[in-house]
């Protein structure tokens, strides 16, 4: 199922399709997402001073990114540029703002499989660390 991610009322930021969720994001001014495509995104509300709309801006494009459909009418019924994706996404992570280019380096450096996968080490470590039983 195809997935699309916009802005709703001053707080929130919807996820609906694939992953169907939503993040809180009072006051957003360049919050970062990563999607599990390896798309990364910017969201800020407002979009510019004065205009009571979500903008999303595309940073890097993943594999199942798609389009960015803009919105610049603060009286539409969605308020918000909406983002969409092909079929696929399973999952999202926000992104410390002053990270950002720590994110888009690690994706440069590695696949989003890797970066999301379980490493070798925790593997050995799930395996030597059991909860006893009481």
């Amino acid at each position: 199922m195809a997935t699309k991610i916009y802005g709703s009322s001053d707080d929130l930021i919807e996820f609906e399709g694939d992953i169907y969720d939503e993040i809180g994001a009072y006051k957003a001014q360049d919050k970062g997402i990563l999607l599990s495509d390896g798309t990364v995104l910017e969201c800020s509300y407002p979009k510019t001073p004065g205009l009571g709309v979500w903008g999303f801006k595309l940073i890097r494009a993943g594999s199942l990114f798609d389009r960015i459909e803009e919105c610049n009418d603060e009286d539409a019924e969605v308020y918000s540029d909406v983002v969409y994706f092909k079929d696929g996404l399973t999952d999202f992570w926000e992104i410390i703002s002053e990270h950002k280019q720590k994110v888009l380096d690690l994706l440069d450096q590695f696949s989003i499989e890797e970066l999301t996968s379980v490493s070798p080490h925790e593997k050995l470590m799930q395996c030597m660390c059991s909860e006893q039983e009481y």
